[in-house]
This record gives C-alpha cells, sequence and structure tokens, in this order.
C-alpha cells in the first residue's frame, strides 16, 4: 500500500508519463502529416506525369497521321502523274484515253434510254390505274375488320370463380340459418311473425345474386365478343377473296395489277441482249479503274448499242412509241 509521503512522486510519474505520451502522440500526428503530404505530392505528380503522357501519345499519333495524309497525297500524285505520263505516252495509253471518252458517251446514251423506258411503263401503269372501276379501287383499298384478342380460357375461369362464389356464400348462409331452424320453431309457436328461416332464404338469394349478376354480365360480353369475332373473321375471308379475284382479272387484262405495282415498275426490259446490265458494269468498272488497271489495247471492250425490240401490236401505246424512237435514233446514228 503506497503511503503518503509516495503520492507526489506517483502524481509526478504520472504527469511526465503522460507529457511524454502527448509529446509522442504529437510526433506522431506530425508524422502522419507529413506522409499524407508526400501521399498528395505523389499523387498529383502521378496525374501530372499520366497526363503529360496522354498529351505526348496524342501529339504522336496527329504527327503519324500527318504523315500518313501526306504519303497518301503524294502517292496520289505519283499515281496521276504516271498515269499521265502512260496515257499521253504510250499506245495502249492514248488508245485507253480514246476509248474512255467514247465509252463515257455510251454509257450516258444507255441511261437515257433507260429514263425513256421508265417513263413509258410508267405512263402504261397510269393509263391501267385510269381504268380501274371506282368500286375495285375501293376494295383494293378496304382494311380487313380488326379481330380483338382475349382468352378463351381466363374468361372461363372468371366464370368458374365467380359461379363458386355465388355457390360458396349463398350456400353457407343458408347452412347456417338452418342450424338454428328449432329456434326459428319456437319464435313462430310463440306468436312472431318474423321468420328467421324466411330471412335466412331471403339474404341466401341476395348473397347469391350480388355473384350471379356480375357472371351473367361476364357470360353476355364474352358471347357477345365472340360473335363479333366470328363475323368479322367471316368478312375478312370475303375480303380477302374479292381483292385476290380482283387482282387477278387486272393480271390477266394488263399482265400486272396497276394498283399494287410498284413505283418505277418495268414489266420488261427494251433490249434483246439478256445481259445488258452486266455488259453496262463491265464498262463503267473500267472507265473508273483504267488508271489502275492500265489495260491493253487488246483488253479494251467492245463499244456497241444492244439492239433494241422491235414494236409489236402486242405492246401497249407508250412502249412501242419508245422503241419507235430507239430505231430513229440508230437510223440516225447510221446516216452521221
Amino acid at each position: 500500500m503506497a503511503t503518503w509521503r509516495s503520492v507526489p512522486q506517483n502524481l509526478e510519474n504520472i504527469a511526465s508519463s503522460n507529457a511524454r505520451m502527448a509529446s509522442e502522440a504529437s510526433m506522431q500526428t506530425d508524422l502522419l502529416r507529413g506522409i499524407g503530404f508526400t501521399t498528395a505530392v505523389n499523387a498529383a505528380a502521378t496525374i501530372v506525369m499520366a497526363h503529360n503522357q496522354n498529351a505526348a501519345h496524342q501529339e504522336q499519333m496527329q504527327m503519324e497521321h500527318e504523315k500518313l495524309r501526306l504519303q497518301m497525297e503524294e502517292n496520289e500524285r505519283r499515281a496521276s502523274h504516271d498515269y499521265v505520263m502512260w496515257r499521253d505516252s504510250t499506245a495502249a495509253g492514248k488508245a485507253y484515253d480514246e476509248w474512255r471518252e467514247r465509252a463515257i458517251g455510251l454509257i450516258d446514251y444507255l441511261q437515257y434510254r433507260n429514263i425513256i423506258w421508265a417513263n413509258a411503263w410508267q405512263e402504261v401503269v397510269n393509263r391501267a390505274c385510269a381504268q380501274v372501276s371506282v368500286s375495285e379501287r375501293a376494295t383494293y383499298l378496304e382494311s380487313p375488320e380488326k379481330i380483338e384478342n382475349f382468352s378463351l380460357k381466363s374468361t372461363w375461369v372468371i366464370v368458374l370463380v365467380l359461379f363458386v362464389l355465388a355457390t360458396i356464400s349463398g350456400m353457407g348462409i343458408l347452412l347456417a340459418n338452418i342450424l338454428f331452424l328449432p329456434f326459428a320453431l319456437i319464435l313462430e309457436l310463440t306468436g312472431n311473425r318474423t321468420s328467421p328461416l324466411a330471412t335466412t332464404l331471403g339474404d341466401a338469394v341476395a348473397i347469391f345474386s350480388i355473384y350471379i349478376v356480375p357472371l351473367i354480365v361476364v357470360l353476355l360480353v364474352f358471347s357477345k365478343k365472340r360473335k363479333a369475332n366470328r363475323e368479322a373473321a367471316e368478312y375478312n375471308k370475303n375480303l380477302s377473296k374479292r381483292q385476290s379475284e380482283e387482282s387477278q382479272k387486272r393480271i390477266n387484262k394488263w399482265g400486272f395489277d396497276p394498283l399494287d405495282a410498284p413505283l418505277g415498275y418495268i414489266g420488261f426490259g427494251w433490249a434483246k441482249y439478256s445481259g445488258l446490265t452486266e455488259y453496262r458494269n463491265r464498262v463503267e468498272h473500267l472507265i473508273n479503274h483504267g488508271a489502275t488497271l492500265r489495260p491493253k489495247e487488246s483488253e479494251l471492250i467492245d463499244l456497241l448499242i444492244p439492239e433494241s425490240l422491235s414494236p409489236s401490236d402486242d405492246y401497249y401505246e407508250p412502249i412501242n412509241n419508245a422503241l419507235n424512237l430507239f430505231l430513229k435514233d440508230i437510223e440516225e446514228l447510221n446516216d452521221a
């Protein structure tokens, strides 16, 4: 046990210990602050370094893109120069240059014929549409009736649930009150004019009706929808049949349905040569890529105007007019 004289010494030791602990805590705090500051500085330096690296990378990419662009421009300039030298200083180049000018003229003339031909067929479609009756137009434009979608299974589930609830509720009230039948008989014998049994039957009927009425409404709505859907389905079937029959009549008459012809409809081409599209594509390819292909004279495609169909009594008037125009063009070219 400590004596009174030892207490001051103990207090002095405690105070010294506390002061030392406070000093150590202050040093730790300063150390932590220093560590935090150093960490923040390092993080900022890392961010700055990353930003500088990113900026340097972007600058490097821009320089590479610019270098690539300049290289491509130089390649194009050299290719153009080489092509001009080949075209102007070689027999194959001179032949291609002359061929290319005539080929461009041929492609333009073929395009001109295609436009004349498309306009002729558009006139045919317009004339055919003008002969379609108003009733046929109305039938073609008529839309089928909408058929409402509803689940037959879910409807019957609702009906069954309502019926079960009505039956259980009514029978439950009726059974509960029947159990008190002896009490009701006593009341009758004692002269009570109001019959609990009669009241019970009335309550049961009322409760039963609360569920029966919605049940009847559901059944009526369900029946009405089914009837409407049957009528709509039958109407749509007849409409589809009428539309199909009238469309087939128009096809039999004109060879196509003018009401259903797509924009730019063309029944058949103007050339006897079936490979006109392929021929035109080959010529256009050589026109556009001759600078890189550098074709020989023997590789140049013969430039010819494909022979057109001859006018016929089986063709529509606008078609024959276009074919006659093509024949007239050929005569003028031959005379020139």
